[in-house]
């Protein structure tokens, strides 16, 4: 049985965040939202956050080639759907 996505305040700030930087053609981090973010948090706080919004399909993470290289975040076309109206474009993988 699967939950309903209930989006908090926190979790529509850091989707915006990965939006707006993949919109931009950045790559996404956990370290660049955490810099990003306007309130304060732990990095399991973060990554607990993350873990939901990937659970209900808004981000779909990459993991790197190694150890040395950080786990990319990208929103999906159901992200874009939540938060706003997708860029021309758009195709999700």
């Amino acid at each position: 049985m699967s939950r309903k996505f209930a989006k908090t305040e926190k979790q529509a700030e850091i989707l915006d965040i990965i939006l707006k930087r993949v919109d931009n053609g950045l790559e996404c981090t956990i370290n660049d939202i955490a810099e990003s973010l306007s309130y304060s948090c732990s990095k399991q706080a973060l990554l607990f956050s993350l873990r939901i919004l990937e659970e209900h399909g808004m981000i779909v993470k990459e993991r790197g080639i190694n150890n040395w290289v950080p786990m990319r975040l990208k929103p999906t076309m159901k992200a874009y759907e939540t938060i706003r109206i997708a860029p021309i474009g758009f195709e999700e993988e």
